[in-house]
């Protein structure tokens, strides 16, 4: 099985159609490679680093975030590009943050928090 499908399988099990952590419908056979430009077309999706490879956040430095499963995360294409290497922020009305669960050496695996309501929630659970 290609990363692509082990991600979409962690998150959404069998699913063909599901809904990315900041609400954005995408589809299973909508993956695109990050060096397209999909921004324009509904439903397309990308594998997001959560603690992101090369993170733009000047308080980590000297970690990056890791390739495993448990660091990866089915974005759509926008939402991915909105949020960018930045650990926390907002994309649309979605405030999230990214909080280190893992860290191995310099290698690190995060996981998202979403705020809806003043309330804090893990992404995708």
């Amino acid at each position: 099985m290609n990363r692509k499908d082990k991600v979409w399988k962690y998150y959404f099990g069998d699913c063909t159609k599901a809904v990315d952590a900041f609400g954005v419908e995408i589809f299973k056979d909508r993956y695109v490679d990050e060096n397209i430009n999909a921004s324009k077309m509904k439903g397309y999706w990308t594998i997001d680093h959560i603690f992101p490879l090369n993170p733009s956040d000047d308080n980590v430095i000297n970690r990056k975030g890791s390739n495993s499963i448990y660091n990866l995360q089915p974005l759509s294409f926008t939402s991915n590009q909105k949020k960018g290497s930045r650990l926390n922020g907002k994309v649309g009305n979605v405030t999230y943050a990214v909080k280190i669960i893992e860290q191995i050496n310099n290698s690190v695996v995060g996981k998202m928090m979403i705020k809806v309501d003043d309330i804090w929630y893990w992404a995708y659970e």
